[in-house]
């Protein structure tokens, strides 16, 4: 079964910050990382074992709601893994009163956050960028630079709650 879990634990952030080193090839030190309960890990449990299967973060700065860091293992990519992080994610903005949640989005990702309700948007007052994390690409020695984002905004009432894949 595939869970959620916002992070608690030492345990857990470490767990997180593996999963953004094997997926990302730039270090995201630089980014404020002191709150755990924005942190999400993806996992997949079964009786016997716990495996961590992606991860992704919202932040909040008074004004806005942004997702970002939404990764997911390449051993597990292709099973909605980041359609589940980017709704859980989403639902707890929404929860918190949001009445827009952000995502910069890479151009290669945008059927993602469309189908969960986001639209892309040219608002004038968008959120601070504090820099986009770098794909290490599994499939060369080179890292695949992600240089063109799209700035996605969900309004609540456009929120698809069920991916349709798996239990929320």
């Amino acid at each position: 079964m595939i869970q959620g879990k916002y992070i608690s634990t030492d345990a857990e952030l470490s767990a997180y910050n593996s999963i953004l080193s094997s997926v990302f090839s730039n270090d995201l030190s630089s980014i404020d990382d002191s709150v755990m309960n924005n942190k999400l890990l993806s996992l997949y449990k079964t009786e016997d074992s716990i495996t961590y299967t992606g991860a992704g973060r919202i932040t909040y700065d008074l004004d806005y709601f942004v997702i970002d860091n939404v990764c997911v293992l390449p051993e597990y990519r292709h099973h909605k893994y980041g359609d589940f992080i980017v709704r859980i994610l989403a639902d707890k903005a929404i929860e918190c009163g949001a009445k827009k949640v952000y995502a910069y989005c890479p151009k290669e990702y945008v059927s993602l956050f469309e189908n969960i309700g986001f639209t892309k948007t040219e608002d004038s007052e968008k959120p601070i960028c504090y820099g986009f994390p770098t794909i290490a690409n599994n499939n060369s020695a080179e890292d695949s630079n992600i240089t063109d984002v799209v700035l996605y905004e969900l309004i609540p009432s456009n929120f698809c709650t069920q991916c349709g894949k798996h239990n929320h």
